[in-house]
């Protein structure tokens, strides 16, 4: 230490006589060290000077250590004192002092003496004259000392003990040796070691400063929720940004009110809430998803994904059968039952496994899917495809009755409907394959089946009609050999001027030429009742008021208003002959039955075409689904994902593979997805971030 700093010697004489058992000692001595004395020392020069090594305060501190008193005399001239009083016996015996301004002074129990010191003090026990070292017991005072000229040294070999407040008048501490850092050490350290320590917090504060995280920021506005970073209570939660709550376990809150109620859930957005079920997703301004059942209710389940703005994902505990699987994705959609999708803007989906997809679709009942703008399934299970289509009640119809008969159908109570358009807004289904047809066949038919059934018909019509027509050639035959005898009857009958008796009796006769050509005619009559025809026109009429309407080539057999039926008809065999009813139903029945094959078979072929458009559609939402797509953590890496899906009878698996280039502007994803229907998709995407 330095001239002008000061340390209290009591330590150092504690420890050095502390060192010795009190009960070893004589009683005399421990008298001495408890009874008053007075040792009064000075230096030369100092009356009137201020006193810079405060030797009249270690004065005081020596006899505190010695259990005496001691006090510093006025100055005297000269550089040297010498010291006074014989030696005593005891603990501090007095010896010849030597050397210059050296002084030793024994003094003993219960006596009191004075002693003019020189520049240097040294207090030795049971005389001994020990110089450093050795274990021995000593203090020096003064300018020429063991230490540097104007110093104080204290020595305890034990440690030197600090009691009450040491000043140090504002000077330093020098020649300072390393203190022990560790967490129970009290040691002083040094300036070195502060040094060092200053350092290693400027290194600290370079590396976070080059460190530091670019392209992200925090608003310091106004202090709000979470300011405190207290908005994450779950088990690994997350919560950033003002008000930002994360209350289930590993949840995750990320914008300013978002919430992360439940286990696993993630909620990104202003006012986003993911509160309802285990690892739901809202992402998105106002995006929810919640459920009503309570947590721990073993119908609920997990899942509810609502991205985009204001979308709503939710169960309602008044289904018992309420679950996850819930998503809406778009604006202000609503999605809720387990299963239920809403995709686009304003759609609803509000039973479980329905899907609406479009601009305010509506698919309100249990399995209802409405695809496309204003689109309404309004029962369970219906479909409503395209914009603007419409699902009405089923219309059941089970059989028909053509001809007498009854003709069954397959499929004749219909669960539910689907609708390509709405009254009056009707749509064609167009590329429809052609359908089975048979008798228990459901198939959509097709306009060519269709066709081949009306060619079919066409066909039968034809050759009925060439009958028909036959039959009344060989009518008109007849009916010209009957005008052959109806002229002679008549010439007869002009050449008679009998009375009616003997037309009657002509009539007769003409009724045994009848039997003898096998044509039998009702030739009685007058006036208007006579059958007439047109001369030159080769017809006939049979028949009283029977004309051929002035026709040509015709058999009548009655008149526009008085019509015959032509009864006993063979069955015709040429193309030629007429045909009977009988045979008339037959083709009628078989045209039917084909016409129906044909359309069994369109319908057939419709369903099937629907069943495989339900089918596709299903893959493709599991394909969508299955799609991954993560984000490598830093530049230059890559992430290679495999996902699979299901959605109802579709399952879907798919890889994908995204990397972030060196600069970490650029990303580029590139995926591919099969489903179990066979189809296959393919998907790329380029993203630039700034």
């Amino acid at each position: 230490m330095r001239d002008n700093e000061v340390t209290t010697m009591k330590h150092a004489i504690d420890q050095r006589w502390g060192q010795q058992p009190w009960g070893k000692r004589p009683a005399s001595a421990a008298r001495g060290l408890v009874a008053a004395h007075a040792l009064r020392c000075g230096l030369p020069g100092m009356s009137g000077r201020r006193d810079p090594l405060r030797l009249s305060r270690m004065a005081l501190s020596i006899a505190a250590a010695l259990g005496m008193g001691m006090a510093m005399p006025a100055a005297r001239a000269g550089n040297i004192f010498n010291c006074e009083g014989a030696g005593q016996s005891g603990w501090f015996s007095a010896i010849a002092g030597s050397g210059n301004g050296a002084w030793t002074k024994g003094i003993s129990g219960g006596g009191a003496d004075s002693c003019n010191g020189g520049t240097g003090i040294t207090i030795q026990e049971n005389n001994s004259t020990g110089g450093v070292g050795a274990g021995q017991a000593y203090v020096w005072v003064g300018q020429t000392g063991y230490n540097a000229a104007g110093s104080v040294t204290l020595y305890g070999p034990a440690g030197i003990n600090l009691q009450g407040t040491t000043s140090l008048n504002g000077n330093k501490i020098t020649k300072l040796k390393e203190g022990l850092l560790n967490a129970s050490s009290t040691d002083a350290v040094n300036g070195a070691q502060l040094y060092q320590t200053n350092q290693n917090v400027a290194a600290l504060a370079a590396s976070l400063s080059s460190s530091q995280t670019h392209f992200v920021s925090i608003d310091g506005d106004a202090q709000q929720g979470n300011y405190g970073s207290n908005g994450a209570s779950g088990y690994h939660a997350i919560a950033i940004g003002p008000n930002a709550l994360a209350g289930g376990k590993q949840a995750v809150a990320l914008g300013d009110g978002a919430n992360a109620g439940n286990d696993a859930s993630v909620a990104i957005g202003r006012a986003a809430s993911a509160s309802g079920f285990n690892q739901g997703v809202a992402i998105g301004a106002s995006n929810t998803t919640d459920g009503g059942v309570k947590p721990g209710d073993p119908k609920q389940g997990g899942g509810l994904v609502a991205i985009g703005q204001q979308n709503t994902a939710r169960t309602l505990n008044s289904d018992p059968f309420s679950g996850g699987g819930i998503v809406a994705l778009g604006q202000g959609n609503t999605a809720q039952g387990q299963g239920a999708v809403a995709i686009g803007h304003a759609n609803m989906a509000t039973a479980a496994g329905a899907i609406a997809v479009g601009d305010t679709a509506m698919a309100m009942q249990a399995g209802g899917i409405a695809l496309g703008v204003n689109a309404r399934a309004a029962r369970a299970s219906d479909v409503a495809l395209g914009a603007g289509s419409v699902t009405g009640a089923p219309n059941p119809f089970a059989s028909i009755v053509l001809g007498g008969a009854v003709y069954g159908f397959a499929g004749g109570s219909p669960a539910s409907v689907v609708s390509v358009g709405a009254p009056g807004a009707e749509r064609q289904i167009a590329n429809v394959a052609a359908g089975q047809l048979s008798g228990n066949s459901t198939d959509a038919v097709n306009g060519s089946q269709l066709y081949a059934a009306m060619r079919a018909i066409n066909t039968l019509s034809t050759s009925t009609q060439t009958s028909i027509v036959n039959l009344t050639n060989q009518v008109g035959s007849l009916s010209t050999g009957l005008s052959v005898t109806n002229g002679n009857v008549s010439t007869l009958s002009s050449s008679l001027s009998t009375t009616n008796n003997n037309v009657a009796t002509l009539s007769t006769t003409v009724q045994k030429l009848g039997n003898t050509t096998a044509a039998v005619a009702d030739m009685r009559g007058d006036g208007s009742d006579k059958p007439a025809v047109t001369p030159g026109t080769n017809s006939a009429a049979i028949g009283a008021r029977s004309n051929d309407d002035g026709r040509s080539n015709v058999v009548s057999v009655g008149n526009a208003t008085q019509q015959r039926q032509i009864t006993n008809v063979a069955a015709g065999t040429e193309p030629t002959d007429a045909v009977n009813v009988d045979q008339l139903n037959q083709g009628m029945r078989q045209g039917v039955s084909q016409a129906n094959r044909y359309t069994d078979q369109r319908v057939d072929a419709v369903s099937q075409s629907l069943h495989d458009l339900s089918r596709g559609a299903y893959g493709g939402i599991a394909a969508a689904l299955a799609m991954p797509n993560l984000t490598p953590s830093g530049p230059g890496r890559t992430v290679v994902a495999v996902g699979m899906a299901n959605y109802k009878s579709g399952n879907a698996a798919a890889v994908s593979a995204t990397y972030r280039s060196e600069n970490s502007r650029w990303l580029v994803n590139a995926g591919f997805a099969t489903t179990n229907a066979g189809d296959r998709g393919v998907r790329a995407q380029l993203g630039y971030e700034w």
